[in-house]
């Protein structure tokens, strides 16, 4: 993950300048001998109060508006220069830029669908059904066999283990979160059991006579449940992307080989939210929050092939997002499995939090480099800190990890005891120092050695 968004970051900042560059020299080639110089203080596309407003003729209910309080892109301090004599040329390219800056975007949306929570619903019940289905479905096959076999139907599963017809050693009768009735020729019924994630819930049964499952009336109200009125909002800040320093770019369109160079650039995304609220129930409206996501890089020397991959020789880069929230809805909190997990991780408010994502990088060199990640919430924290060596050979480098250290500190009891039951489960005994555990890679990112 690390090393793709990295180095596919950097490569698709720098394929709309080549590109651009390489076909405006492309067609300086093709001209006389002699010198060119052009200069351009400041080029920009301006948009202020943007509005559209849409309602598709086919669907009364859907309405989707779009504001845009101001949009710019340009370029500034733009130098060319250009030179031929015969079969030797130089071309040299000097800019500020590409300065982006979006505020003020807005997308609403009134939409009539399926609700989406109710299908995430029934997804759970249906996991939560899946083992005694199977259950039922493995009994029934061994009832039929003991009728061919014996002339009569089995009073008990227990009469179907003594005469071998099942076995309670392999799945899915070794769940025993369920337990098994059989009640023929009317019925077989499963029950939840104490150590059952529901050991309240309902029976599910199966009628003999028609081979199928009864719905109860908790499922039925699922699966028949109407179309919602959803309404959906998107709201964004503002966008900016600032290049506070010239690039340099030179170009040999004889080798089809170009430098660039860059002395500090910021992208930044800032107050962002999508809202989703489904027949105006505030209790069931899920958030999620991006209050601040950043991607700099700093002294960026990159050379390579326009048909080609690139090779970075020197840069300084990092990505961080503060604060991302996602607001869970109730109708999903009150689900036994997402209730147990939320609990585990100390999450009582329905929102959950990360505090900060954050990655650096710094090549020295084409071959060496060094980086630091950083992932915080209030349940766990880990960092990880290391050096790398790579081999820029194709579009994706190889990457070796080098005294690579991750420290895991968890901070919620459940957590804590996630930890322990993987030790206890692999038999591993986790370094530690104080609470912190402490693993270390060495070698190929995509398999390392790990010690811990």
């Amino acid at each position: 993950m690390f090393k793709n968004l990295m180095f596919k970051t950097s490569q698709s900042k720098i394929k709309f300048f080549k590109y651009f560059i390489c076909m405006a020299t492309i067609a300086l080639y093709s001209q006389p001998n002699g010198k060119l110089q052009a200069k351009l203080p400041k080029s920009e596309i301006y948009l202020k109060d943007v509005e559209f407003e849409w309602m598709p003729s086919i669907n009364n209910h859907d309405i989707h508006r779009i504001k845009l309080s101001e949009f710019r892109f340009g370029f500034s301090d733009l130098d060319l220069a250009y030179h031929k004599r015969d079969s030797l040329i130089s071309s040299k390219i000097t800019f500020s830029g590409p300065n982006l800056a979006l505020k003020g975007v807005s997308l609403s949306s009134k939409v009539r669908s399926d609700n989406w929570i109710t299908n995430e619903k029934i997804r759970l019940l249906q996991k939560r059904e899946l083992i005694p289905r199977q259950s039922i479905e493995l009994i029934t096959k061994a009832i039929d066999l003991h009728l061919i076999d014996q002339g009569s139907l089995p009073k008990s599963l227990n009469e179907l283990i003594i005469k071998n017809y099942v076995t309670m050693e392999s799945p899915p009768l070794n769940d025993y979160s369920w337990r098994y009735e059989l009640n023929l020729p009317e019925k077989i019924v499963a029950k939840p059991t104490q150590i059952n994630i529901v050991p309240n819930d309902d029976f599910l049964i199966f009628d003999w006579q028609s081979r199928s499952f009864q719905i109860n009336p908790k499922s039925d109200s699922l699966y028949n449940a109407p179309l919602a009125d959803w309404e959906y909002f998107f709201e964004l800040k503002e966008i900016s992307q600032n290049y506070t320093s010239k690039m340099e770019f030179e170009f040999d369109p004889q080798s089809l080989e170009y430098d660039l160079m860059m002395e500090r650039g910021k992208f930044n995304i800032s107050g962002a939210s999508f809202t989703a609220l489904p027949n105006n129930y505030f209790k069931e409206q899920s958030k999620i929050s991006l209050p601040d996501l950043t991607i700099e890089s700093n002294d960026m020397i990159i050379n390579g092939l326009i048909d080609s991959s690139i090779v970075i020789h020197r840069i300084n880069g990092r990505f961080r997002v503060r604060n991302f929230e996602i607001k869970i809805p109730e109708g999903i909190i009150n689900e036994p499995e997402v209730e147990r997990i939320l609990e585990n991780l100390g999450i009582w408010n329905n929102s959950l939090m990360i505090r900060l994502v954050e990655m650096e990088i710094n090549m020295i060199n084409q071959f060496t480099g060094d980086y630091v990640l950083r992932f915080h919430t209030p349940f766990l924290k880990i960092n990880v800190k290391g050096n790398m060596s790579l081999r820029q050979n194709g579009f994706i480098p190889k990457i070796r990890l080098n005294n690579a250290v991750i420290q895991i500190h968890p901070i919620s009891l459940g957590v804590k005891n996630w930890i322990n039951s993987w030790e206890k489960k692999n038999g591993k005994n986790l370094t530690r120092k104080g609470g912190t555990v402490i693993i270390k890679l060495e070698g190929p990112i995509e398999n390392p050695l790990i010690w811990y």
